[in-house]
């Protein structure tokens, strides 16, 4: 009898301990399950990125050389001189994109996780500014001198602030003296990136900081903003918009460290 007990134990030992095992292995498939499913989101996130910001330096360098092959005889000396330095600024702007992006896409073959650094929102301003150097229907105005510093993953940063940039130019349109500020300032002890164009004005269903994770907003043209909250929110950012009085402002809010 007390051989019978002591085997019915140890199979309950052992089942147990099956049970246990059995659980924890499914909680560890569970995590990696989600981890993949992130990273592929993140990943398909990347590569829409990806194709975006290079579309429109693509499409501006290829308008340029149709206009100089198809329309010759309407460049005087001085507009071919204007275009040819047209064409080199969007092709190297087009190659520093594609570099960027590139550089960008081996750091984060495993995982697509920020990578915090220390960065001067100087030498962001004269990238973006390098990135829209080409474009002629907008008066672009990148307000230079603040100098100051945040910790965040420049990639990221760049990417949000240069497709807000993109959409305001888009939205822009036909707008007569068509243009578009960007600077950074301190704002209470942070780091504030504003982007103000004199444009049509966002949807009220977009003023403020409304975003819903769940919704595709892609009201104005260029990268849904839907991205670009979920970008900001990967680095710990705010992006906050709204309507003035000549237009539309749009703030991306990160803390100094």
């Amino acid at each position: 009898l007390l051989a019978g007990l002591g085997l019915l134990m140890l199979i309950g030992l052992l089942l147990y301990r099956q049970a246990v095992i059995r659980k924890k292995s499914n909680q560890e498939l569970t995590l990696l399950n989600t981890a993949l499913d992130e990273a592929n989101q993140s990943k398909a996130r990347f590569f829409a990125l990806m194709s975006h910001d290079l579309r429109s330096p693509v499409a501006r360098l290829i308008n340029f050389l149709h206009l100089e092959k198809n329309d010759p005889s309407l460049l005087t000396p001085e507009l071919i001189e204007i275009h040819n330095n047209k064409i080199r600024e969007s092709a190297e702007a087009l190659l520093e994109n594609m570099e960027t992006m590139l550089l960008w896409s081996k750091s984060q073959m495993e995982q697509f996780i920020p990578s915090r650094k220390k960065i001067n929102t100087d030498d962001v301003l004269l990238k973006l500014q390098r990135s829209f150097a080409s474009y002629e229907s907008v008066q672009f105005s990148f307000v230079y001198g603040n100098a100051l510093s945040c910790v965040s993953d420049e990639n990221y940063l760049f990417s949000i602030l240069y497709n807000l940039i993109q959409n305001s130019a888009e939205a822009l349109g036909k707008v007569p003296n068509a243009a578009i500020e960007c600077k950074a300032l301190l704002k209470q002890e942070k780091v504030c990136f504003v982007i103000t164009d004199n444009g049509p004005g966002f949807p009220d269903s977009l003023l403020g900081n409304k975003y819903d994770p769940g919704t595709a907003i892609s009201g104005r043209k260029g990268l849904g903003l839907f991205i670009i909250y979920d970008m900001a929110a990967a680095i710990h950012a705010t992006v906050y918009l709204c309507n003035t009085s000549n237009g539309a402002s749009a703030e991306v809010t990160l803390n100094i460290i």
